[in-house]
């Protein structure tokens, strides 16, 4: 994709606890677990491999994903819910039916159930809610191969990145909001069966924001270059916001650079806000857009440490590279 910038002013912008959206919920940071491609099968679960547990859960995949930090976790979908039966899913594993599943066209067994979904959670720990979903397809409310793998890459992560932003942004209306999938489909987190679980670039993004982003989201109103787009318009370089933890007093400062080609230097005003210094400045950016995180270079794309951001007589200023993702904690 072209664009054409306007570089009428240097990207800036205040922060001042009197302005705010609202507190970012709980829920903000959840994820789908569907019986979709590899996420459940040799994703969380695959009883012979060497990190399985006793139930057949991938430690490995279990560690990431409580670095992740997702917060609830949506079962069993997905379009796979529209024709789920939940009494397949309990019961001795040998007697489970194996079901044609008509949403994605594959044979379900039920290895996986209601039973080991909620033992995946207790495994996981006290950071992440279940999420049921019921069958409104084929029942009603009283009833209470790897093709979709997509590895994702810096442009990917810069995007949901910038989704991330816009979910903060609007937490005064936003109360859930789950990825899909958590594990091998369109996810942060892929796996090898028999081999190891990796972080695609994506992981990175939600894993920070889900630390960062919990408290009083500052209402932030940005002054940015633009760009122009064919659907849209035009459309800032910049993407932000910002979050203050009401305890500590700390503010998480979170941007995407747009721009494909262009660095921005950006300044915020700080006010009434009980902050002196940069506690770290985190960059998720690439020379090579379309870099990405295999199986063979697990580490090929990680967050790095930005030099030279500083905070001093009330304001903030940063670079921020081309195409990129940034977390700037100021305490």
């Amino acid at each position: 994709m072209t664009h054409t910038a306007r570089f009428t002013l240097d990207p800036a912008f205040t922060l001042d606890p009197a302005f705010t959206v609202g507190e970012s919920g709980p829920r903000l940071f959840g994820a789908f677990v569907e019986h979709l491609g590899r996420c459940v099968y040799t994703g969380i679960f695959e009883p012979d491999h060497p990190a399985a547990d006793e139930a057949g859960l991938r430690t490995d995949v279990l560690d990431l994903i409580r670095e992740l930090g997702v917060t609830v976790i949506r079962y069993p979908g997905g379009n796979f819910v529209s024709g789920y039966k939940w009494e397949d899913s309990v019961g001795p594993v040998a007697q489970r039916p194996r079901r044609l599943d008509l949403a994605w066209r594959s044979t379900e067994t039920h290895r996986f159930g209601l039973s080991e979904y909620a033992g995946f959670l207790r495994k996981l720990g006290p950071q992440a809610e279940p999420m049921m979903a019921l069958n409104l397809g084929t029942r009603g409310v009283a009833e209470a191969p790897r093709l979709l793998e997509d590895h994702y890459s810096v442009t990917d992560a810069v995007v949901v990145g910038s989704l991330l932003i816009a979910l903060l942004r609007h937490a005064d209306r936003v109360a859930v909001a789950c990825l899909a999938q958590l594990v091998n489909v369109i996810a942060p987190i892929l796996t090898e069966p028999g081999g190891p679980a990796w972080r695609q670039t994506t992981f990175f993004p939600f894993a920070q924001a889900s630390r960062y982003g919990r408290g009083q989201v500052l209402d932030v109103r940005v002054d940015s270059p633009t760009y122009d787009t064919a659907k849209y318009g035009e459309v800032p370089l910049l993407h932000a916001t910002a979050v203050r933890d009401p305890g500590s007093g700390a503010v998480t400062v979170f941007a995407v650079n747009r721009s494909q080609d262009v660095a921005l230097s950006l300044e915020v005003a700080l006010h009434g806000l009980d902050v002196t210094r940069v506690a770290g400045h985190s960059a998720l950016a690439d020379a090579d857009p379309e870099a990405r995180n295999t199986l063979d270079a697990p580490d090929r794309v990680l967050p790095h440490e930005v030099a030279g951001t500083v905070l001093q007589g009330g304001t903030l200023r940063a670079t921020l590279e081309p195409l990129s993702w940034h977390v700037i904690r100021l305490g």
